[in-house]
């Protein structure tokens, strides 16, 4: 419990524009996959 405590601070930390741009090109990646249906790249991310 108390290691898990110590790393999530560091994560918050980040900037959130920064991890909504992230999130954007992940989920972009997955739909352009997906649309592909190459489930091969899905793993590869």
């Amino acid at each position: 419990m108390n290691k898990s405590n110590k790393k999530s601070p560091k994560k918050e930390n980040k900037p959130l524009e920064n991890d909504n741009k992230n999130t954007k090109s992940t989920r972009r990646k997955i739909e352009d996959i997906l649309d592909k249906r190459n489930f091969d790249k899905l793993f590869d991310l």
